[in-house]
């Protein structure tokens, strides 16, 4: 049986009060399906984000590759890391597993509801662009919409 995950959000705030920041490695990092666990979700996380550390003017670090974001530290100073992540990690699933139940059904309804909401968005641009006195608008699909639901493009010549 999966275990309810805690959200990205609430991983980012517990995140920011150590002073962290998350950085996706790639689209949809985390998916619900194969968790079986929360150790599972937490290998997971490690595999597909990088932590960045909140520079004072509250702005990420500048990215470094995962393969040399480690470069300089020790065998001990990356498990010490790693230790104090998954401990934050920890806290966020026992500070938020109460709301876990109303994850499913937001995630649903964000699904079901962003591919109206984008195409809504492109219409009221493409009627805005005719309105403008555009002669020609059109919208084209430019990529798969699993790479990304903002896969259309608006389209105008005057």
């Amino acid at each position: 049986m999966a275990v309810e995950l805690p959200p990205i959000g609430q991983l980012q705030n517990s995140l920011a009060r150590k002073g962290l920041t998350l950085k996706k490695l790639r689209r949809r990092c985390v998916r619900k399906s194969g968790f079986e666990d929360f150790s599972e979700y937490k290998r997971n996380i490690f595999e597909n984000y990088e932590f960045q550390k909140i520079q004072s003017d509250g702005t990420s670090m500048k990215s470094v590759p995962k393969s040399e974001s480690t470069l300089n530290m020790n065998e001990d100073q990356i498990l010490e890391r790693n230790t104090r992540i998954s401990a934050t990690l920890d806290t966020c699933f026992e500070n938020h597993k109460h709301n876990f139940p109303l994850i499913e059904p937001l995630t649903g309804l964000q699904l079901a509801l962003q591919p109206v909401i984008e195409v809504m968005v492109q219409m009221d641009r493409l009627i805005y662009l005719k309105e403008c006195g555009f002669s020609k608008v059109w919208l084209e699909k430019v990529f798969d919409a699993e790479v990304s639901p903002r896969n259309i493009a608006l389209l105008a010549v005057r």
